[in-house]
């Protein structure tokens, strides 16, 4: 019996002796104190049977279950002070179960409560109970460890199956440990469905790459929200070869990825506001050497001046929008030398100067200035003062000149498609309500007459279904050439819909509209189209009204003259009537023909 204590004494120094990981301390404290308080039960049994000692292995066993759990909770700590702490449980434990003697004991490092340690003499069964008071309240201060661990710390078998996890799962995720533990696949449970793959991916390499940190993921809480931890593992390694498992930490850095959103956030509207020109001349001479970076590359001209109105900076636009080489100095020249360069390429020079010395004048920024060039380009200025850091103090002025030429050709290709008749390019019937109201209102303010010729041809119908729509598109078009080429520059011309088409004719009397229905007549008299080897002539019929001599408003003069256009088609076309309120006159009931 003696040999068998000494056995275990000497075990138990041995383990003792070891390198310590905090990583497998636990284990190796479960295997210990199982050990020496078993062997130390057989040597104060004495000459009791095998059967009773059997009774002891026992209770020592139950001492093991004891003390694993405590090793699970043991893995907590993630700190340096939570790892020392822990390395001194450990050397207090085997300095206990390797002392024989209370005084032995008392030697070993650490703080032990030694009124409860065992002496000679004692009777085995209360050696032992001291024994286990000692190793639960080590096991406290364990569990203590654990469950306090801010972070989340989990322990993964060599097979990757969830042996142990804190309770900082739960603040974290939602899920208790214990559902952690049963959880079927522990990825799925708690891991972003997004994110998997690429977990998945960094599991696979864990055998090459000890240990790792920082790969940040999101987890899919209990109640659905996702929130950002970064990872970090380590393998731990066993007492051979062989791995005891994977310790994982994981940190709550939602925090920290919502900040990184709002700064973000912040960047960007930043950026919207770069083309604040006005903000970068307030900056220190630090801040002059980005400005000028920025104003190099946007697509604006930027010329700025000082109150003595000589050039301190203009940009490559500049430069490209006016023609002149880059290698080209202009700093310190009066800005009217810079404007003359650009003379031969303005139209109206005389309209440009002009609305210079107007704006010159302002202190606020002025409306955009749309000008020409020879070219066909189309450039806008705007220009105002640039203030100065002291309140009613201005530093110079700032020009910006903006190349608009496709915009513009844009507005006019829809403003086309708006008033056009995409068939003939005419105007159309929008744009003709329009003019109408504009030249009535015109025409009675200033006293005058406005004439209003509504026409429609005579035969298109049978040309558009006999040869197609085709040769009523080619008819339409060619009366459009021949009318357009016969009305003055401010007489309008308007396709109103189908074969229907108008003329407004401002500043006219009776004599002069009645002229201008005779030479349409005649004109399209004239005209001689071929479908095949058929030779068609068509006609037209006119209807005449005059503002305010038949009507006064718009509405009335469209129904007043569609009227007359009515009778002069049932009258034998190919002629024109005036409206009936026209006063009756020889020329007013007359016929081209």
């Amino acid at each position: 019996m003696s040999g068998s204590n000494g056995g275990s004494n000497g075990e138990a120094v041995r383990i003792a002796g070891l390198p310590i990981r905090i990583l497998i301390a636990a284990s190796s404290c479960a295997v210990l104190l199982t050990s020496a308080l078993t062997s130390t039960a057989l040597h104060a049994l004495g000459e009791q049977t095998w059967s009773d000692s059997g009774v002891w292995g026992l209770v020592a066993g139950g001492i093991t279950g004891l003390a694993f759990p405590a090793t699970f909770w043991m893995l907590g700590g993630r700190s340096l002070r939570t790892v020392r702490r822990i390395e001194q449980f450990i050397v207090d434990a085997n300095a206990l179960l390797a002392a024989p003697t209370v005084e032995a004991v008392r030697t070993a490092p650490g703080e032990l409560p030694t009124h409860s340690l065992p002496t000679q003499g004692e009777p085995a069964l209360v050696a032992l109970e001291k024994r286990m008071l000692l190793l639960q309240r080590i096991a406290a201060r364990f569990h203590a460890i654990a469950d306090y661990t801010y972070g989340v710390e989990a322990w993964f078998n060599p097979e990757g199956r969830l042996i142990w996890i804190n309770s900082a799962i739960e603040r974290v995720s939602g899920y208790t440990p214990m559902e952690c533990l049963l959880a079927p696949d522990l990825v799925t449970l708690l891991v972003y469905e997004k994110d998997r793959s690429h977990l998945l991916s960094v599991v696979q390499e864990i055998s090459n790459q000890p240990q790792g940190e920082h790969l940040e993921l999101r987890l899919r809480t209990k109640a659905g929200s996702l929130t950002w931890v970064a990872l970090s593992w380590r393998v731990l390694p066993g007492p051979g070869t062989e791995a005891l498992g994977v310790r994982v930490s994981a940190d709550d850095i939602q925090h920290r990825k919502e900040i990184e959103l709002r700064l973000l956030e912040t960047v960007a509207a930043l950026r919207r506001e770069q083309g604040m020109s006005e903000y970068y001349l307030t900056l220190s001479k630090e801040e002059r050497s980005r400005l000028l970076a920025l104003l190099d590359r946007i697509r604006l001209g930027v010329l700025f001046v000082d109150r003595d109105h000589r050039v301190i900076f203009l940009n490559r636009a500049f430069h490209r929008i006016w023609n002149i080489p880059e290698g080209e100095d202009f700093v310190g020249a009066r800005v009217q030398v810079l404007l003359e360069r650009g003379a031969r390429l303005r139209v109206d020079e005389q309209a440009f100067n002009h609305h210079v010395a107007e704006m010159m004048k302002l202190p606020e920024s002025n409306a955009p200035y749309q000008f020409d060039l020879r070219d066909g380009r189309v450039l806008t200025l705007l220009s105002a003062l640039v203030q100065g850091t002291e309140p009613v103090t201005y530093v110079g002025r700032v020009w910006i000149f903006e190349d608009v030429t496709e915009r513009v050709r844009t507005a006019e290709r829809l403003q086309q498609i708006a008033d056009r008749d995409p068939l003939t390019n005419l105007y159309n019937r929008r744009r003709f309500h329009e003019e109408l109201e504009r030249l009535i209102a015109d025409a009675t303010r200033r006293g005058g007459e406005l004439g209003l010729l509504m026409m429609d041809l005579d035969g298109f119908k049978p040309i558009n279904d006999r040869y197609g729509h085709p040769a009523g598109d080619a008819v339409l078009v060619e009366f459009s050439h021949a009318v357009a080429s016969i009305i003055r520059r401010n007489e309008m011309f308007f396709r109103l819909g189908g074969d229907e088409f108008a003329v407004l004719v401002p500043d006219t009397d009776l004599t002069q509209t009645e002229n201008l229905a005779r030479r349409i007549v005649q004109r399209v008299s004239d005209l001689r189209f071929t479908f095949g080897d058929q030779s068609v002539g068509i006609s037209v019929s006119l209807g005449i009204g005059l503002s305010p001599v038949h009507a006064i408003d718009q509405a009335n003069l469209v129904d007043v003259t569609d009227q007359a256009l009515y009778r002069a088609k049932a009258g034998g076309k190919n002629g024109w009537r005036f409206a009936e309120a026209c006063p009756p006159t020889g020329a007013a009931s007359s016929n081209s023909d």
